[in-house]
């Protein structure tokens, strides 16, 4: 049952009113939301490419070093190199594929939903120095996702069916606008 004393608090968690769920109910995004969509794409984009340019690099070193050193042993050394180079090569275009895959919603800024019954929890990230902070994580079904802020997890009640609708991001979706039912 829905509870619509909640709806004004889960506008401001989430940063949407009534105009803008239903644009998003018609597969819509809002300018505010495309703009917030592109930072994602820049900011997921850095890390992405920086890391396949790594395994790049390295798959490419690898390989050079195994064709072209002439040193003492390198003849029996030189398999695990080529090997190892394409192990690097095959990491390289396997996170390609993934990169291409996992950010087509995001790069399109399709939207997407998902609804059912909530339950969030939050968890102390640290490490064995010093605390970093608290992820704020829900489940719908099997799926866990995590939350952007405590006001967010707050706002969902649990056990409360929800209709989310969302552009996937990996475990931390862009949330645009959330109804319950």
């Amino acid at each position: 049952m829905s509870n619509s004393a909640n709806i004004p608090t889960l506008f401001e968690a989430f940063s949407f009113n009534a105009d803008v769920l239903a644009k998003n109910r018609s597969g819509i995004l809002t300018g505010a939301q495309v703009k917030r969509v592109q930072q994602y794409q820049q900011v997921r984009g850095c890390g992405q490419r920086a890391a396949a340019i790594a395994l790049g690099v390295t798959a490419v070193a690898f390989f050079a070093i195994a064709m072209l050193l002439d040193a003492p042993g390198i003849e029996t050394a030189r398999p695990f190199l080529i090997g190892f180079s394409g192990g690097f090569g095959g990491l390289f275009l396997l996170a390609l594929a993934r990169d291409y895959l996992a950010g087509r919603d995001l790069a399109q800024g399709r939207i997407s939903v998902m609804e059912g019954s909530v339950q969030t929890w939050s968890k102390e990230i640290k490490t064995p120095d010093r605390r970093l902070g608290t992820a704020y994580f829900f489940k719908i079904g099997r799926k866990t996702y995590q939350l952007e802020t405590a006001q967010q997890m707050a706002a969902l009640q649990e056990n409360q069916p929800y209709r989310i609708y969302f552009v996937k991001n990996g475990r931390v979706p862009i949330i645009l606008s959330v109804k319950e039912i």
